[in-house]
């Protein structure tokens, strides 16, 4: 060993537990905490709010101070924090981190509505509270009608009621539907033959159907719009309709031909 690494072997060796003490604070890093958390922030990004759960975020936090450090229950803070949860709490029943020993708090992002939303997880310590950002958005889907617009094959007015199926179908994310109505100066030659759509959740990417009846008492274009409300940033969405009713041929007498 070389005489300077000796020396200061030898001077490192003579030091006060204090003294030490002091030169370990020194060699951490400016930014770091007594009690740490990781990640210290963290994004779920878009969630369908009306699709599966999101994964649960494990949140570690972890006692980087030269003695054992008390921490608490762990809180979610803000005013979105309802639209989150704790679903378990090491650290509340560690009640105590040994140095370099580490807790785990388990947080689920629990949308009620569509939006972004964001929180802080507070782990509370007298050496020094450990606070993790958090933040995610919740997203409906858009609604597509097929076909669209509507339309009935033109047929004569006598022939009776006529059936156009149409299938509602949500892209990219989950929808809730409202009640469908019927709008517009002819929506009462219209009606619902059957509606599997109304009051319900389409998943994304899937479709619920429907069959409109047209029920023409005379010849004549009618024209009228379906209308689909929902939880979708687009609601509603509105379909055009229409149909033609055929007057039918024209029956004539022909002359009697007296010879």
């Amino acid at each position: 060993m070389s005489m300077p690494a000796q020396r200061r072997r030898t001077r490192i060796a003579g030091l006060s537990a204090a003294a030490l003490a002091a030169l370990a604070l020194v060699a951490l890093p400016a930014t770091a905490a007594a009690v740490t958390p990781s990640p210290s922030s963290f994004g779920w990004g878009s969630i369908d709010l009306h699709g599966p759960q999101a994964p649960a975020l494990t949140i570690t936090v972890t006692n980087f101070d030269l003695a054992d450090a008390a921490v608490g229950e762990a809180v979610l803070g803000g005013a979105d924090r309802g639209q989150f949860a704790i679903v378990a709490d090491g650290c509340a029943s560690a009640a105590v981190l040994a140095v370099g020993k580490s807790c785990d708090v388990k947080v689920v992002f629990a949308p009620t509505g569509a939006g972004a939303a964001t929180t802080q997880l507070t782990v509370p310590s007298p050496s020094g509270d450990a606070v993790s950002a958090l933040s995610a958005t919740a997203v409906t889907g858009t609604l597509q009608a097929s076909p669209s617009p509507i339309g009935f094959n033109p047929q004569p007015w006598y022939y009776g009621p006529t059936q156009q199926g149409v299938n509602i179908q949500s892209q990219g994310a989950g929808t809730k539907l409202g009640g469908l109505t019927l709008a517009g100066a002819d929506a009462s030659a219209f009606s619902f033959n059957f509606d599997s759509c109304s009051n319900t959740t389409v998943a994304a990417f899937s479709s619920c159907s429907l069959g409109l009846g047209f029920n023409p008492t005379g010849p004549g274009t009618r024209s009228a719009q379906l209308v689909v409300p929902s939880d979708s940033g687009s609601s509603p969405l509105v379909v055009p309709i229409s149909a033609t009713a055929l007057a039918g041929p024209v029956t004539r007498v022909a002359p009697t031909v007296h010879s």
